[in-house]
C-alpha cells in the first residue's frame, strides 16, 4: 500500500502559473460576461460578507519563511471560489470518505481549475469499510492512490447502505489520481499548508452538545458537557480565524448543517489538534472532468511534471497528421515524443488526406486520446492514441459525405458524439456506441442551411440535475448568411432546437467554442467561450449561462452573446483550438495564419488581453 509519509520541514515547489491565485484569470472587474448573480463577483462576495483573502502569495519567499496571516477562508480566496457543494453522508458512517474526496475535491480546483465531486461511495465500498466498520480519510487516500484515484460520483452513486463494489465500466479513465499523502503535525504548520497550498482532513473526538451548537454564527465550538460520545468524526478544514480561535471545517451533513455546511472548532478543543492533520498536492485530474473544457486540436493532457502539458495533433501543408507537445512547466516548448512520431504522418492511408484540422479529445477509457478528421474525399477518419501501448493506432474510416470540419465529444453516457457538415449542406450529428464502436444518426439533422461546421461541439453541465443525468449538447454552425447560430439538444430528446443567432460576416470558417469553469461551484453553469476568424482577425464571443435553463436560447435574437475582445493583426485565416487549462485559468487558442504557419495565443486577465505566446512547429 502507498505510504502516508510526515514531512515537517520539505514544502511543496509551486510554480508561479501553478498557484491558486488565478494571477492569469480575468479579475472581476475585466470585461467579462458573467451576471453579477455568480457569487466570484465583487458585489456578491460583499452581499454574503465573506472574506476575500486576496493578498497575494509572495513567490519570492519560501513557504516555510512566509509570514502567516490572521485568517484563512478557501471558500473565497483572490476572487474566486474553491470548494465544491456541501454533501450529505446520511446515515452511513462514512465522514471520513467525504473528508476525503472533499480534499481531492478542492485540490484538483486549486492546481487545475476544474470542478468535479468525487465518488465518496468508491473509497467506501471499494476499501471494504463500509458505513458500520469506520475509517480514516488519510487511510482512505492511500488505498485510493494505490488504486488508480478516485472517480467521479456518476461513476458510482452513494448510497446510506453498504452494497457490492461495482463501479462504472470505465472507471480507469475517470479518476483524479495523486501519489500520496502528507501529514502536517504542528498547528503552525497546518496553518502554513492552510495559507499556502490548501485545505487538510482532521479527526476529533464528538460531544453530546457538538449536535446544538450553533455554527451559523462565527463562534468556535468548544464542548461544555463533559459526556465524550465515543466517537470520532472526520471532516475537511479549509481555513481558520484567530480572532475567532478556531478552524473553519467543511462538514459532511448538508447544506442546512451550520453556516451552508461550514462551521468553527475551537484550536485545541475536542483534540482536533492531537494528531496530525493531512494534505495532497501535485493532483491529476481526469479527462472526464474537463471534457467541456477544450476543443479542436489543442488538448491539455496529464503528462509532464505538473500533469498539464498541452498535446496538439494537427495536419501540415500537405494533409499529413503529426502530434506535437507542449512542456507544461519550465522550460516551456513545443516537443515530439517518440510515441507521437507513430501517428500516420509519412504513412498516410490513400484518401487520408485532411481537410482542415482534426479533433482530439481525452477519453474515460484509460485516458486514451480520440483523433477524429475529415478527409479531402469526406470521409470520417478515427485514430486514438493508447496509453498501455504507448502508440497511435488506427481506429477506422466511416462516414461518408463529410464536408466540413467537425464536432466531436465524448458525452455523459460515455458514448461519443459527432456534428458536422454534409456534402448536402446539413449540420448533422452521429452517435459512436463505445461498446461497438458503431455511428448511428436516426436522421438528427441538426439545421440544412449551415455553409461551415467547426469543434463547437460542447458536452455541457446543463440541464445537469437530480431528474437528468446527462447535461445538454450545444453547437454553433455558421449559417449562409455569414451569421452564426447557436443549436442544442437536452439528454432526453434526440431533436436539435434552433437557438440564438448572432456575428455577421463569417465566411467559410470554424467556430471553436468551450464552456468555462469561472463559477461559484461546481454545479452553476459556466459561461460559452467562442473564437471564430473574421476579416483576418479572431473574433472572441462570450455567453452567459447562469438563466440559460429558465431563459433557453430561441432564434431570432442574439441573446446574450456579446463580442468582448479582438485578435490577430489581420493574419489569422482559421482558429482550430481553445482550451481552458490550469495555467491560472487563462484561454489558449491556436490559429492559423494565411501562410498556413499556427500559433499559440493565450488570454489571461493581467492584462486582459490576447498574447501571442509562441509558434506550432510540425513534427
Amino acid at each position: 500500500m502507498t505510504q502516508v509519509y510526515t514531512t515537517t520541514t520539505d514544502w511543496p515547489t509551486l510554480d508561479p502559473l501553478f498557484e491558486p491565485a488565478l494571477a492569469l484569470a480575468p479579475a472581476p472587474n475585466q470585461p467579462h460576461n458573467i451576471p453579477t448573480s455568480n457569487t466570484t463577483s465583487p458585489s456578491r462576495r460583499a452581499a454574503n460578507r465573506k472574506p476575500t483573502n486576496d493578498t497575494p502569495l509572495d513567490r519570492t519567499v519560501p513557504i516555510s519563511a512566509r509570514a502567516l496571516p490572521s485568517a484563512v477562508d478557501w471558500r473565497q480566496r483572490w476572487g474566486r471560489a474553491w470548494l465544491t457543494t456541501t454533501q450529505d453522508q446520511g446515515r452511513c458512517g462514512s465522514c471520513w470518505a467525504f473528508a476525503a474526496t472533499a480534499l481531492l475535491e478542492a485540490q484538483t480546483r486549486i492546481e487545475h481549475g476544474v470542478w468535479g465531486v468525487r465518488a465518496a461511495a468508491d473509497l467506501l465500498q471499494g476499501s471494504g469499510s463500509g458505513c458500520a466498520a469506520g475509517g480514516r480519510p488519510d487511510e482512505a487516500l492511500a488505498w485510493a492512490a494505490d488504486h488508480g484515484g478516485v472517480p467521479d460520483e456518476e461513476c458510482l452513486e452513494y448510497e446510506e447502505a453498504g452494497r457490492f463494489y461495482l463501479p462504472c465500466g470505465d472507471r480507469a479513465g475517470r479518476t483524479v489520481q495523486f501519489e500520496g499523502v502528507t501529514a502536517r503535525d504542528s498547528v503552525v504548520d497546518q496553518k502554513r499548508w492552510l495559507a499556502n497550498v490548501g485545505p487538510l482532513t482532521a479527526c476529533f473526538d464528538t460531544y453530546s452538545d457538538f449536535h446544538d451548537w450553533d455554527f451559523t454564527g462565527k463562534a468556535a465550538y468548544k464542548p461544555s458537557a463533559k459526556s465524550k460520545v465515543g466517537e470520532s468524526h472526520c471532516v475537511l478544514v479549509v481555513g481558520y480565524d484567530d480572532e475567532v480561535g478556531g478552524w473553519l471545517f467543511k462538514n459532511s451533513w448538508g447544506a442546512t448543517f451550520g453556516d451552508g455546511g461550514y462551521g468553527y472548532i475551537k484550536y485545541g478543543a475536542v483534540r482536533i489538534d492531537d494528531g496530525p492533520k493531512y494534505g495532497i498536492t501535485n493532483v491529476n485530474p481526469d479527462p472526464w472532468s474537463k471534457k467541456s473544457h477544450h476543443n479542436g486540436i489543442l488538448y491539455q493532457s496529464g503528462s509532464g511534471k505538473a500533469h498539464r502539458n498541452f498535446e496538439v495533433v494537427r495536419a501540415d501543408p500537405a494533409g499529413a497528421m503529426s502530434h506535437v507537445s507542449r512542456k507544461g512547466e519550465a522550460p516551456y516548448g513545443w516537443f515530439q515524443t517518440k510515441a507521437a512520431a507513430a501517428l500516420p504522418n509519412g504513412v498516410m492511408v490513400e484518401g487520408q488526406t485532411a481537410y482542415g484540422q482534426p479533433v482530439i479529445t481525452g477519453t474515460s477509457f484509460n485516458r486514451d486520446y480520440e483523433v477524429v478528421y475529415v478527409s479531402t474525399t469526406g470521409s470520417l477518419i478515427m485514430w486514438y492514441y493508447s496509453q498501455s501501448q504507448n502508440k497511435w493506432v488506427y481506429n477506422e474510416r466511416g462516414l461518408e459525405g463529410l464536408e466540413g470540419y467537425p464536432g466531436f465529444v465524448q458525452t455523459d453516457d460515455s458514448a461519443f458524439s459527432l456534428v458536422v457538415r454534409t456534402s448536402s449542406g446539413n449540420l448533422q450529428e452521429w452517435i459512436r456506441n463505445p461498446k461497438t464502436g458503431r455511428w448511428s444518426t436516426d436522421e438528427r439533422v441538426v439545421s440544412i442551411d449551415i455553409q461551415a461546421s467547426g469543434p463547437s461541439l460542447v458536452q455541457s453541465n446543463i440541464g445537469l440535475d437530480s431528474s437528468a443525468s446527462r447535461g445538454n449538447l450545444y453547437v454553433v454552425g455558421i449559417l449562409n448568411t455569414g451569421q452564426m447560430q447557436m443549436f442544442y439538444r437536452t439528454a432526453a430528446s434526440s431533436s436539435w432546437v434552433p437557438g440564438e443567432i448572432f456575428g455577421d460576416t463569417v465566411g467559410v470558417t470554424p467556430p471553436v467554442m468551450i464552456q468555462d469553469y469561472w463559477t461559484a461551484d461546481e454545479k452553476a453553469f459556466g459561461g460559452f467561450q467562442l473564437l471564430v476568424a473574421v476579416d483576418g482577425k479572431v473574433q472572441h464571443w462570450e455567453r452567459g449561462n447562469d438563466d440559460i435553463i429558465t431563459n433557453p436560447p430561441a432564434p431570432g435574437s442574439s441573446g446574450p452573446w456579446a463580442q468582448v475582445r479582438t485578435f490577430g493583426e489581420g493574419e489569422v485565416k482559421h482558429v482550430w483550438g481553445l482550451v481552458q487549462g490550469s495555467f491560472g485559468g487563462a484561454l489558449d487558442a491556436i490559429v492559423e495564419d494565411h501562410s498556413g504557419d499556427m500559433w499559440h495565443w493565450r488570454f489571461s486577465g493581467s492584462p486582459s488581453e490576447w498574447r501571442l505566446v509562441d509558434s506550432v512547429p510540425v513534427a
